[in-house]
């Protein structure tokens, strides 16, 4: 008999009750029942009854970290550091991401190949209530497609990580609310290794459900984070400073003018904003509709207005 594969999965979690009630913890078990695996937990300071429903679900294989310092990069450094060494892969899930069953069945054949340093699968929202927002990201064509895509940066809602790789990877520790994940893959491909990323159903699901509020404050901070990035790897990244930030200016400027048309009013003022719409429409994929075009522009707007904040703060203000 093979001897089975031994998986440490890192997890950061902070009042995620509502995430285990939608059955993330059980998917997660499910798609471990073939492998010997340790879960390693930071926790944030849960209020609600996050840490017993981790500690009666997985028992012995549990490892809890406390963690006071709610920051992303130093969380998941943590994690990191106190997986053990002796695992064959190294595995970030987030706490409201489920798993299909085959999860571990598709991406550990991937990372076989000695130039693929992490593997990942796409990940979409999937909440029942179905709101504008994950209305939005489903109509999104870069969310559509099949088959293995190589990328440079992405996301670790659910990642698989090579031990010699992640071994060499530590955060850095200014991502407090966003930005990691990009940090994290952009340190893998400097080291000489690709991410992948498997695109093909069934996709793993995100069980929140994100007001539009909340999402544009989510897509602040990426922007923000964005800045960082930018500055951390301009050896890899091909769209520089310059670049985003003449975009942000200029979308931003777009609703300026629009402002300025309302309050005096001069309707030509309109124009900008209204092309910089028909742009997001043709970004979605058919039937076009116009409140979801206009949802991708209020995403994009907070996103490069992060993006100029940050730029302000680490590339003007912050020498480091």
């Amino acid at each position: 008999m093979d001897k089975k594969k031994k998986i440490a999965v890192m997890m950061l979690t902070l009042n995620s009750e509502k995430y285990f009630m939608a059955g993330v913890l059980d998917a997660l078990k499910n798609a471990l029942r073939d492998y010997e695996y340790e879960l390693i937990v930071v926790d944030g300071g849960s209020s609600d009854t996050t840490v017993e429903i981790l500690r009666e679900k997985f028992g012995e294989k549990l490892r809890l970290v406390h963690s006071p310092i709610k920051n992303l990069a130093l969380c998941r450094n943590l994690a990191l550091s106190k997986a053990s060494k002796d695992f064959d892969y190294y595995c970030f899930v987030d706490s409201d991401i489920v798993l299909p069953d085959d999860f571990f069945k598709r991406l550990l054949p991937l990372l076989e190949d000695p130039k693929v340093g992490t593997a990942e699968l796409k990940s979409v929202l999937g909440h029942p209530k179905k709101s504008l927002v994950s209305e939005y990201y489903l109509a999104v064509k870069t969310a559509q497609g099949a088959g293995i895509r190589e990328a440079i940066g992405g996301a670790t809602t659910c990642i698989i990580i090579k031990p010699e790789v992640a071994t060499k990877i530590r955060l850095d520790d200014r991502f407090r609310r966003a930005g990691e994940d990009v940090d994290l893959h952009l340190r893998v491909n400097e080291l000489g290794y690709k991410t992948v990323v498997d695109m093909n159903e069934p996709t793993a699901m995100h069980v929140r459900d994100p007001s539009l509020l909340e999402e544009l404050k989510r897509m602040f901070y990426r922007g923000y984070a964005r800045a960082l990035n930018l500055k951390l790897h301009r050896s890899i990244l091909s769209d520089g400073v310059i670049k985003a930030t003449l975009v942000a200016i200029a979308t931003l400027l777009c609703w300026a003018l629009t402002f300025f048309g309302i309050i005096f009013p001069v309707y030509i003022m309109f124009l900008p904003l209204a092309l910089l719409i028909v742009r997001h429409m043709l970004k979605l994929t058919k039937p076009y509709r116009l409140d979801l075009a206009f949802v991708g522009l209020l995403i994009s707007s907070a996103y490069l207005l992060g993006l100029l904040g940050g730029v302000l703060k680490f590339w003007v203000f912050e020498r480091r």
